[in-house]
């Protein structure tokens, strides 16, 4: 449906304005048969730089993208890491707040 109609080459991108118009999709619904697409092995890139989404052209345009998708991950994992820790170490003192160990703050002496 989507993949079919994208242009070839990350200069030629199509927004995902436009995709809407073509489709007449909602953006969750495009989001979502796009990720459809991509989960039944079609190759849909998409590009920071030009804003859009699109088929590659060949090495260069699959290597660019393969690229920006890999950095992106790993900015996401490092910004969770913090979030993660935090809810790791308010987990364990819940855990223990119900076991007993830790009192409750109403429990304690001001």
């Amino acid at each position: 449906m989507i993949y079919e109609i994208l242009p070839i080459g990350e200069e030629n991108s199509i927004s995902k304005s436009e995709l809407m118009l073509l489709l007449g999709l909602t953006a969750e619904e495009l989001r979502s048969q796009i990720e459809r697409e991509r989960r039944e092995g079609k190759i849909i890139c998409s590009s920071r730089k030009y804003g859009g989404y699109y088929r590659h052209s060949g090495l260069s345009d699959l290597k660019s993208y393969v690229l920006s998708e890999h950095r992106s991950a790993k900015s996401t994992l490092y910004t969770t890491k913090a979030a993660y820790t935090e809810y790791k170490r308010l987990l364990a003192e819940k855990e223990q707040k119900e076991k007993g160990a830790i009192p409750d703050q109403e429990d304690t002496p001001n």
